[in-house]
């Protein structure tokens, strides 16, 4: 988005090329955040908050009961908290995460070989 602001055209719009390299950068940060954090109080291992990842994408009810991995996840944006229609608080993931979990084939895919709930 920001090489849109760059262009000399008068009516500079943010174009797919622009839109691309934004989630890409994205996605990047997503990536870095999911790795070791000097600002984490425990170390946790990407292997701990890949598994709590997997957990909250599936459902899993011991994944809505926060611990050090969820907070870690939680600060980086990779879980987001929710209230649901019965006012219920839940964790999903950011979609760009599910992008990134999808990538390494740690979640499930569909008969069409697609994973729900990603940006792509």
């Amino acid at each position: 988005a920001d090489t849109a602001l760059l262009r000399e055209e008068p009516d500079a719009r943010i174009g797919a090329e622009e839109a691309s390299a934004a989630i890409a950068n994205l996605r990047s940060d997503y990536e870095r955040r999911l790795g070791q954090s000097p600002f984490d109080k425990e170390e946790i291992t990407y292997d701990d908050k890949a598994a709590r990842l997997e957990e909250v994408y599936s459902g899993e009810a011991e994944a809505q009961i926060t611990d050090p991995a969820i907070y870690a996840l939680l600060n980086a944006r990779a879980v987001q908290e929710f209230v649901d229609g019965k006012q219920q608080r839940c964790f999903g993931l950011h979609p760009l995460v599910v992008d990134i979990l999808a990538d390494q084939e740690r979640l499930p895919k569909s008969s069409r070989g697609e994973v729900s709930g990603g940006s792509i």
